[in-house]
Order: structure tokens, then sequence, then C-alpha cells
């Protein structure tokens, strides 16, 4: 089984985001959440919020997702969002009730949808690797995908 995980923080304390507004995090989430249901080539959906926002998995009516809640915005000032991410992520791992099914995961922006899904999703049960390279970065960039 290969799982999607996408997290978000859908209510932000913090004023460096551009999309500020609640309302407008949500709707992006929503639009999201449906068009990755959409993708045949995933098996299982976790939707993890780390701002304690509730979001009842009876709006979506998909046995595909999971949705998770948790607060992880009052971190001390010391870390960053990707730490609350990372916190909310491990939150997700351990809470759901699929993660001892999964073979193969992929994590995604949670107000993202990736519309060349194909190239970094395969139709195939063969184990793959996807390798991303970045320029920008002074020690050569190579990620795991």
């Amino acid at each position: 089984m290969n799982i999607l995980i996408l997290t978000s923080a859908i209510r932000t304390v913090k004023q460096a985001f551009q999309r500020k507004d609640e309302k407008i995090r949500l709707h992006d989430c929503f639009c999201s959440i449906y068009s990755w249901l959409q993708v045949p080539q995933i098996d299982h959906i976790i939707f993890v919020d780390g701002s304690d926002v509730t979001i009842p998995n009876k709006v979506f009516n998909s046995d595909k997702l999971e949705i998770i809640t948790c607060n992880f915005q009052n971190i001390p000032n010391v870390h960053d969002h990707g730490r609350a991410e990372l916190d909310s992520m491990r939150y997700a791992l351990q809470t759901t009730r699929m993660w001892n099914q999964c073979n193969e995961f992929y994590k995604c922006t949670g107000r993202l949808f990736v519309k060349n899904h194909e190239e970094f999703i395969p139709n195939t049960t063969e184990y793959t690797e996807l390798v991303m390279f970045d320029h920008s970065k002074s020690w050569g960039g190579y990620s795991v995908l």
C-alpha cells in the first residue's frame, strides 16, 4: 500500500506567511484533498493539520482519507515551522491506523496538488527511488523524494 501524507497548518500564528487567512488556507486544503482523492495510484491519504483545526472525515466521504488533527503551534520560539511540521508528521504516523500496511509513502504540503504527479508516483509496484537535484545548494543538493 502506498500512502500520501499531506501536512498543513490551517490556522497559523506566523505573520511571515503570504496566505494568512484561515478560510483561504482551509479552501486550499479542501481543493488539494479533493484533487488527491482522484489519483488512483494513491491507496491512502493521511491529512494532518498541526494547528488544531478539526475537519470531519465525512466532509469528503472517502475511506481513502484519514484526517488527523494536533496542535504544535505553541512550540518554543527556538524552533521554526519546519519543526512543527516534523512533530505533526510524527504524531500522524503514531496515530494512523494504516502506517503498518505502508510499503511506500509520499509527502506533500497539504495546500498543494502536484499536477504532474505521474512523474513522481509511478504506476508500478516496483521500488522506485526518485532523486531531485537542486543547483542552488552549495552541498550538492541531492534529495531522495
